[in-house]
């Protein structure tokens, strides 16, 4: 055991950088056991793959162990001589054990969980066991039942307390007390900076925070999602968000005497496969393509579109159309899979992580290759995870 005149202990902030990284390294063993006890979930993952995995779940543990220790990180940097009294650091111990205990085990719950939702748990697991009645009795026979995940959970707990124990802060004796707090004050905005780009994934200001449908980024296969994912973290980033409530106002039978909407077009002849190319404009309303306002001006309007123009007048055109969505950040779910905003966009949606048949997997049943331009900065509005969760074999963005 380090002594505690070690020359890391006499920093706070030195042994808050250390205890934040015994959350990570907690998460990581957590990540590591939740692909141990799902391992048939996951066939063919290679070493490179999974190294890859590792490295995108570091993103997202830095954002939930963050968010988790937010108010245990305020208390370390408080720049007053009172954050090395027993009492406070005692305070502090217990929150840390109590909240990051409580994210291993949400995450050691999902070693079990996730084999009947196929998903990591999101925040509508609380309206799920919400109405239960007998949640103790349910907790209890679940550790029952599952006693190699509990046993794993209470195995993470112990090592947080040893590895938390082993280095203690040490209220310094400085020779210059005026330039000790003006540097303990100058480390605040610091630290607060730092707490920000960590929970943001990043201090790119051309993308959103990171949401559960960024970690496609790191997988060959969307089902391979959730081993990037750390539970506390889907669990923040969808909490508040909008569920589809289903309602039911006919019984089917009745219903599709009124309307059913499947309709299948009768077969024109054999396949072919032609290239497909979909042309996605930003902001680009009707009235600026010609072919398609002939009637404005009296009939002599042109638009802003002459190419565009010499393809519809060789295509199957659609005049009339349905906007799915109203942001820009709905554009490819809307497009590409049919999926219609659902008042929070998709992609930052509960579903996010869902399997989708879009085009592209319907056209890769058909032996094309796909892939998906964009002009923006990767991440931007997390449309290179999406078209990797919506089957695109490649993404290009502006880095590329």
């Amino acid at each position: 055991m380090l002594k505690r005149n070690w020359i890391f202990s006499r920093n706070v902030l030195i042994v808050l950088i250390y205890r934040i990284f015994i959350v990570l390294l907690l998460f990581l063993l957590s990540r590591i056991g939740f692909y141990i006890f799902n391992f048939k979930m996951f066939p063919g993952i290679t070493t490179g793959e999974f190294l890859s995995i590792l490295r995108g779940g570091l993103i997202f543990d830095i954002s939930a162990s963050v968010y988790i220790n937010m108010l245990f990180i305020l208390l370390q940097i408080a720049p007053f001589d009172f954050r090395y009294n027993r009492v406070y650091q005692k305070i502090c111990m217990w929150l840390f054990f109590i909240t990051n205990g409580l994210a291993l085990a949400l995450n050691s719950a999902d070693y079990v969980y996730y084999r009947f939702i196929l998903k990591r748990a999101t925040a509508d697991v609380f309206g799920t066991f919400g109405n239960e009645e007998h949640l103790g009795k349910m907790f209890f026979k679940w550790m029952l039942d599952y006693w190699p995940a509990a046993l794993t959970c209470i195995a993470l707990w112990i090592l947080m307390v040893w590895l938390y124990k082993i280095v203690k802060p040490v209220k310094p004796e400085p020779r210059n007390r005026i330039a000790y707090y003006f540097i303990n004050f100058l480390f605040i905005p610091v630290v607060i900076a730092l707490v920000i780009g960590g929970a943001r994934g990043g201090y790119k200001h051309s993308t959103r925070p990171i949401t559960i449908s960024n970690a496609a980024r790191f997988v060959k296969s969307p089902r391979d999602v959730a081993i990037v994912l750390n539970t506390p973290f889907s669990i923040l980033r969808t909490y508040g968000k909008k569920t589809l409530v289903r309602y039911e106002f006919f019984e089917k039978e009745k219903l599709d005497s009124l309307y059913n909407p499947h309709y299948k077009p009768a077969v024109k002849g054999q396949f072919r496969n032609d290239n497909v190319i979909i042309i996605i404009l930003e902001s680009f309303a009707r009235e600026y393509i010609g072919a398609l306002s002939g009637h404005l001006e009296n009939g002599t309007y042109k638009g802003y579109t002459p190419f565009v123009d010499s393809l519809i007048n060789e295509s199957l055109t659609f005049e009339v159309s349905l906007g799915n969505g109203k942001k820009s950040i709905d554009a490819m779910p809307s497009i590409l899979a049919s999926l219609p905003s659902l008042e929070t966009p998709y992609i930052i949606s509960h579903y996010a992580n869902n399997d989708v048949n879009g085009l592209a997997v319907l056209l890769k049943k058909k032996g094309y290759y796909t892939s998906f331009f964009h002009g923006a900065p990767n991440g931007s509005m997390g449309f290179d995870s999406f078209s990797r969760m919506t089957g695109f074999d490649d993404y290009f963005g502006l880095n590329e």
